[in-house]
């Protein structure tokens, strides 16, 4: 604190007891945020260890199951195993999330893009789709989780929107 009332700038601006004292608290309490923003978290990274597999378990089981059903609508042949087998491949790359529990590790979009191109092989693959058919399957059920997502949004926002009003309060 001493370094920054020495530069310049600190002088020009400092015209008050005001100033000073708004600058102290606004400082200080930079120095409490930042470090739970950027500090390692050992109880974050141990529960990644546990949660990351749940997580990419369920994820795969849930796109599993949609995009057979898209792929089914859209003409595949594969069965339900072949395509859970295939798409299990395809969540190979998330393994690589698993970094995420050494502090500062960051992965990066670069698994997600890898993991849904696997994810287009896997359904051309399994159930013998054009690629523009299998290229629909491999995105609708991203499309469906938006649009499911937004649903429960929308709701939400109604829900709270009487809530506050009174309507929901009674």
């Amino acid at each position: 604190m001493e370094n920054i009332q020495k530069m310049p700038w600190y002088r020009e601006l400092e015209s008050g007891p005001e100033f000073r004292e708004q600058f102290q608290q606004q400082f200080e309490l930079g120095w409490r945020i930042f470090p739970a923003l950027f500090a390692p978290n050992i109880a974050r990274a141990a529960s990644q260890i546990v949660v990351l597999p749940l997580r990419l378990a369920f994820g795969w089981a849930l796109y599993g199951l949609v995009a057979y059903l898209f792929a089914r609508l859209l003409g595949g042949q594969g069965s339900l195993g072949q395509m859970l087998g295939c798409t299990a491949l395809a969540v190979a790359p998330q393994v690589l999330n698993l970094a995420t529990f050494l502090p500062y590790v960051v992965v990066g979009g670069a698994v997600g893009t890898w993991t849904i191109l696997c994810r287009y092989v896997a359904l051309k693959t399994c159930h013998r789709l054009t690629w523009g058919r299998a290229l629909a399957a491999t995105l609708l059920p991203y499309a469906a989780l938006a649009v499911v997502v937004s649903s429960f949004a929308c709701l939400g926002g109604v829900v709270a929107a009487l809530f506050v009003s009174g309507g929901g309060a009674q």
